[in-house]
């Protein structure tokens, strides 16, 4: 059987026409991440790397800037044919096994457990994640859609494209991700990603931990940032630069 869960599925909060599932993955083999239950998003009326190219990918990222553009360029770092895919595929052949969140729960216990392999946290009923978080030693993750889901603070990091848009999650009650180019410098309070290659590998997201959110006002942790990679680097150009075009 596969080493992922159907945990949970509903109509997305993206788009409330489009059912999506929420997998939840046992293990990984991911070298950055280190070894620890991953939780990936997508629809389930179609296979992932079908609905990034026709768009519908919405469904399950919101407004992301790193979604296919008009010119046919993705600079998303997740190559959807690999892991969201497979997964997609295993479980239109009955070979994913369905669980409550009671379960998912229960897998996740004194574990940190990554929201996002794949697909946006926003696009889930907040309670799914409270569900299965609430006796799990910790999480990373990451929205895009932080401008609607300031309630996701707690949960996830936002994810921000300019310094511009830093300032806005800051102010609303995020710690921020900012992914930017090679020749961009570091914001005032940022570090670079300490399992980032530009930061020599260090350590592993399961080690750090840095990228749980913030927990209150008085949280006064750095905001992380990392150089463009993976997948999508080629297409890659943050907002930041186009502005000096």
């Amino acid at each position: 059987m596969s080493n992922s869960l159907l945990i949970h599925r509903q109509q997305s909060r993206l788009n409330p026409a489009v059912e999506v599932g929420v997998f939840l993955t046992k293990k990984s083999s991911n070298k950055k991440t280190g070894n620890m239950p991953q939780v990936l998003i997508i629809r389930l009326d179609q296979a992932p790397n079908k609905a990034v190219q026709n768009g519908d990918d919405q469904a399950i990222c919101g407004d992301c800037k790193h979604r296919k553009q008009a010119d046919g360029k993705r600079s998303c770092y997740v190559k959807v044919i690999h892991g969201p895919a497979s997964t997609y595929r295993a479980w239109k052949r009955g070979n994913v096994d369905t669980a409550s969140l009671d379960t998912a729960r229960k897998l996740c216990k004194n574990k940190v457990v990554r929201l996002g392999i794949y697909g946006d946290p926003s696009a889930i009923d907040p309670e799914v994640w409270e569900t299965v978080l609430a006796d799990s030693r910790s999480k990373t993750g990451y929205t895009h859609q932080w401008k609607t889901n300031p309630a996701l603070s707690s949960v996830t990091m936002a994810s921000v494209d300019s310094p511009e848009e830093q300032r806005q999650a800051q102010d609303l009650g995020f710690r921020t991700f900012r992914v930017r180019t090679e020749t961009e410098p570091l914001l005032p309070g940022e570090i670079t990603c300490p399992a980032s290659a530009e930061a020599g590998e260090r350590t592993t997201c399961l080690k750090c931990g840095l990228c749980d959110g913030k927990h209150g006002p008085n949280d006064h942790r750095k905001n992380i940032s990392i150089i463009a990679h993976g997948n999508g680097k080629a297409n890659f150009v943050s907002v930041a630069s186009l502005k000096k075009l």
